[in-house]
This record gives structure tokens, C-alpha cells and sequence, in this order.
């Protein structure tokens, strides 16, 4: 009896040491890959960004078939569009790579793509229609706060920048990939932007206490959380996050979408 228990604690220390192990391995292979992206970032952000884009698109289009996310993408959309054919299919994912290699190398830009003044619109990357600016001056006057809902959709890190180009006080709720190193490259990227609040234990009182003080917050809509109400999204049960409509129903803020899309839209 001795012996075993012997072995079993021996047994449950190289476990302990082999999880460390490999917690302190993933922690180093993701510092190691922030520092990569610091690295890559200083290096193009003097090389024109619409060519830029478009090198990392086709080379996000070779790499992508490769992902283990090729193949969780082709499932989710045959089931979502079953009318579809395989070759269709495909040309929608191929589509998702090449957006998200421009996503992806466009962070390098983001300070020069989201450079919008509405009174003397002169940004070549960003084209909002008249109407547009007049709502968005509109609903700057009428005054907020408002919750501001989002999904990943063409480049989702455009979004944020705008409320405050029209006056508009603004907070973004983000969720942390949990690994120090990524999110610090992400938080530097970002906060240029706007003022931001981590989905973790204590968001909804940072949220509660930023819409007191007036700021609108945006929040993306289209993740799953885990422990969040659920739904039926394409035929599928799923959770999503239910703070947005819990804060509407509560304060009975006003809510709008803000997607990037050829010409960015108030709706």
C-alpha cells in the first residue's frame, strides 16, 4: 500500500511538471510570436497599405486550406447554406482567408486608415456618404450614451475609431486571449482608438459606470460565450453574450450597428 501510494504521488508530480512544462512553452512560443508581430509591424509600416493588403490576402488564401479552421469552416457553412454547392462553398472561404490576411497586416495602418476628420473627409481608405456624416453629427448633438453593437465583418477594427472623429465618447469591450504578450500588442494597437474595458470579472461595473458618465459602448455580438443565453443561429443552438440587451432593457439606451463595409454606415 505504501509503495502505491508511493507511485501514484510520484505519478502526479511529473504530471504537474510536464503541465507547467508546457504552459510555460505556449507562454514563450506566444511572446516569442508578439515579438514577431512588433517586428513585422515596424517593418511594413512604411510600405504602401493597399498592396500590403492584398500581398498578405494571398498569402493568407495559400496558408488557410492548411488551418484545422478550414475545415470548421466549410462545416459551419454547409450548414448554414445548405443551397450551396461545395464550389461555392469554397470560394466563400477562400474569400474569409483573404480577408483576414488583410485584416491582419492592416494593423500596421490603422492609425493612418482611421485618420478621418467628417468635416474635411479627405481619407482615401474610408468613404462615408453625406447622409452618413449628417446622422452621425446628428446623433452627436442628440447626445448618448448609446450601445453600440458589431460583428467581424471586412476589417472590424475600423468601427471604434469613428464615434470619437464625430464627437462621440466611446468605449470598446474586448475579450483577452488570456496570453499577456498577445493582448499587450493588441491593447497598444487598439487604445489609440478608443478607451477600452476587458470581458472579465468586473466589466459590467466599468460599463455601468461608463455609460453614467456619458460614453457610448461597443461591443461585438457575433462570439460565443459560455455561459450566455442561448440562441439559434443558421439551424444551430449556440451561446451568445446578453450584456448589450441587458443594459438596454435596462437603462433603455438607444442601441445601432456599426459594420464596416464598402461605405461604413450609422444604421
Amino acid at each position: 500500500m505504501t509503495e502505491l501510494r508511493r507511485s501514484l504521488r510520484h505519478e502526479a508530480v511529473r504530471r504537474e511538471r510536464r503541465y507547467r512544462l508546457r504552459g510555460l512553452t505556449k507562454r514563450a512560443s506566444l511572446a516569442a510570436f508578439a515579438g514577431l508581430c512588433r517586428a513585422i509591424i515596424r517593418l511594413i509600416r512604411n510600405r504602401d497599405p493597399d498592396r500590403t493588403a492584398r500581398a498578405a490576402g494571398r498569402l493568407m488564401r495559400a496558408i488557410g486550406p492548411r488551418l484545422r479552421g478550414h475545415h470548421v469552416a466549410r462545416a459551419n457553412l454547409k450548414a448554414a447554406l445548405p443551397e450551396k454547392s461545395d464550389q461555392e462553398i469554397e470560394r466563400v472561404i477562400d474569400g474569409v482567408w483573404d480577408n483576414l490576411g488583410r485584416v491582419l497586416a492592416e494593423f500596421a495602418f490603422v492609425d493612418r486608415l482611421t485618420d478621418y476628420d467628417p468635416h474635411k473627409p479627405s481619407n482615401k481608405w474610408i468613404l462615408i456618404d453625406q447622409a452618413h456624416i449628417e446622422r452621425g453629427f446628428e446623433i452627436a448633438k442628440r447626445g448618448g450614451p448609446y450601445l453600440v453593437f458589431g460583428a467581424h465583418l471586412a476589417n472590424w477594427e475600423l468601427p471604434p475609431s469613428f464615434p470619437g472623429a464625430f464627437g462621440i465618447p466611446f468605449a470598446g469591450v474586448y475579450y483577452p486571449s488570456g496570453y499577456p504578450a498577445a493582448d499587450d500588442l493588441l491593447i497598444k494597437i487598439r487604445s489609440r482608438r478608443a478607451k477600452l474595458i476587458p470581458a472579465r470579472f468586473g466589466a459590467a461595473a466599468r460599463i455601468e459606470n461608463a455609460l453614467r458618465q456619458g460614453s457610448s459602448i461597443g461591443m461585438m455580438v457575433d462570439l460565443r460565450f459560455a455561459g450566455g443565453t442561448e440562441v439559434v443561429f443558421f439551424g444551430r443552438k449556440c451561446t451568445v453574450n446578453p450584456a448589450l440587451a441587458w443594459f438596454a432593457r435596462k437603462y433603455e439606451y438607444r442601441e445601432r450597428s456599426a459594420f464596416p463595409t464598402d461605405v461604413f454606415a450609422w444604421s
